[in-house]
């Protein structure tokens, strides 16, 4: 079928259009290599040695802000560790207390226990005046029976003493976590006695056994992880160094002694 003139001329506008964006792919295509080529050349110079492009000024200020956080948190814990100790305010100083004189008399002793001086009474500041009773109650006996306020064993074991008297036991109604069976009632006791001072420490405690069960190592730290039984048996071991018995030696004090000691 022979092709009008028309129908050949639209032919050829077809053709050329399609040359034509044949050629705009290609040129196209060859500048997306040859930038390709120059972004690659350009990293290759700055690996070898050619000045960076600067870094966003964002960063910049991150950089600062990170470090001086760093700086703070160092600053506080080493300020924490090594700051010493604030002096106390003025007029808050507590008084050492009044200084116990030796004892006068030939009042014999328990074994192996002897007066510690120099010793102080604790100062009454701040404290109830039941406390101000006891401690007048305290010199007291001391200087009218020849009692050491302060004594000392062979293991250095310290020991203040705690003069016969009476007190209340317990805790008030109104006192919050009070339990049914901590009533206040009266409880005498009818005999002077030595307590303890202080804890007993790692270091007495293996001066008469044979191992140191404590969790929190140290000398002069108290013992602990102890049982009943481990006590019962370093009271035998230290009555028997010092020649004592159970009925005038040492033995665990009972709950109401306790208390009653700690209330003076």
């Amino acid at each position: 079928m022979p092709i009008s003139p028309e129908q050949r001329q639209n032919l050829r506008e077809q053709l050329r259009q399609r040359s034509q964006q044949k050629h705009s792919r290609e040129e196209a295509a060859e500048l997306i290599a040859r930038r390709r080529a120059e972004r690659e050349a350009r990293e290759r110079a700055e690996q070898g040695g050619q000045p960076k492009r600067r870094l966003p000024r964002w960063r910049w200020w991150l950089w600062a802000l990170e470090a001086l956080v760093l700086l703070a948190v160092v600053e506080q814990r080493f300020l924490h560790r090594r700051k010493p100790a604030e002096p106390a305010e003025k007029g808050t100083v507590v008084s050492q207390g009044l200084p116990v004189y030796p004892v006068k008399g030939d009042r014999e002793l328990p074994a192996g226990l002897v007066e510690i001086l120099p010793a102080f009474y604790v100062s009454p500041e701040g404290f109830p005046a039941e406390c101000r009773d006891f401690q007048a109650e305290q010199r007291r006996v001391s200087e009218e029976e020849g009692l050491p306020v302060e004594v000392e064993n062979c293991l250095g074991m310290r020991f203040r003493l705690v003069p016969a008297g009476t007190c209340l036991i317990g805790s008030p109604e109104t006192e919050p976590g009070r339990g049914e069976t901590e009533l206040l009632h009266p409880s005498m006791f009818g005999r002077h006695f030595y307590s303890g001072k202080f804890e007993v420490t790692q270091r007495e405690w293996q001066m008469l056994m044979t191992d140191n069960p404590s969790r929190f190592r140290g000398e002069d730290l108290p013992v602990e992880e102890i049982t009943w039984y481990d006590c019962q048996e370093f009271i035998r071991r230290l009555n028997e160094r010092e020649g004592l018995t159970r009925q005038n030696g040492y033995r665990l004090p009972t709950e109401e002694e306790w208390e009653y000691a700690c209330r003076g």
